[in-house]
């Protein structure tokens, strides 16, 4: 009995770490399921639906009516965002409506992508 009970306390000595750290690495490791709103570094990714109000190629921003997106915890609303690349706004119209990906960096946020809805 006294054998049984060493070698399972010795076994426990051994496992224990590497549970803990499996445990840590599975809490710490997002799922594809919830990347968007995803921060990396102060960068965070965020996607949305709206409509084109206006577009200015030459200062490379878009203006956008979109819906609420609650991965920056922002609500429904107007907007004027930079575009980047600047070439994303090229064949894009008044009245479209569109899907875009943002990335916001402290309180900058610019559109990455963009293509219609």
């Amino acid at each position: 009995m006294m054998k049984l009970v060493l070698v399972a306390g010795v076994a426990l000595t051994l496992t224990a770490p590497n549970l803990v750290q499996a445990a840590a690495a599975t809490k710490a490791a997002p799922s594809m399921s919830n990347m968007q709103g995803m921060s990396h570094g102060g960068m965070t990714m965020a996607d949305g639906t709206g409509i084109v109000r206006a577009v200015d190629p030459t200062a490379g921003t878009v203006t956008l009516e979109h819906a609420p997106i609650p991965a920056l915890k922002w609500p429904a609303m107007v907007m004027k965002l930079k575009a980047n690349p600047p070439t994303l706004l090229k064949g894009l119209r008044v009245g479209q409506s569109v899907k875009f990906q943002l990335m916001q960096m402290g309180e900058n946020t610019e559109v990455t992508a963009i293509r219609s809805n």
